[in-house]
């Protein structure tokens, strides 16, 4: 179980600026402490950019139920692309990472088999596949 969870816990950035998080979000928890949702940034994440979630430890007043205060600050991270691109399902297998060019309209996608894919967002068409590009472990 962990108690003292707050929205102020909670820092949501887009490309590195301020903490997106307002009064009007909130946090709770159904089942006494063992799973935290944070409720109503989904506007705050349509926007093109690379965001961030971080729960920060630094007076907090996070603890867990043996009164352990939460002492390393935790993160995730992800791309918000093209609002065009919202859904459509692209032709790939086994995406491991991509981005965003907005200037070009060019969506970069590597898959686990290290091909990098160059996808045209406008008119939803494949410009060209490179194979043996990437390499993963």
């Amino acid at each position: 179980m962990v108690v003292g969870v707050t929205v102020d816990d909670f820092r949501l950035t887009r490309d590195g600026g301020e903490n997106m998080l307002t009064s009007t979000e909130t946090v709770a928890s159904a089942d006494g402490g063992l799973t935290w949702v944070l409720n109503g940034p989904t506007d705050l994440t349509m926007d093109i950019g690379n965001c961030q979630l971080e729960l920060v430890a630094n007076s907090s007043g996070i603890e867990n139920g043996g009164a352990y205060p939460f002492i390393w600050d935790t993160a995730i991270r992800w791309e918000t692309v093209a609002p065009e691109m919202s859904g459509f399902l692209l032709p790939f297998v086994g995406i491991r990472d991509h981005t965003f060019n907005e200037s070009s309209g060019i969506l970069y996608v590597t898959t686990g088999d290290g091909t990098l894919h160059l996808w045209n967002v406008e008119s939803n068409e494949l410009v060209r596949s490179f194979q043996g590009i990437a390499e993963y472990s």
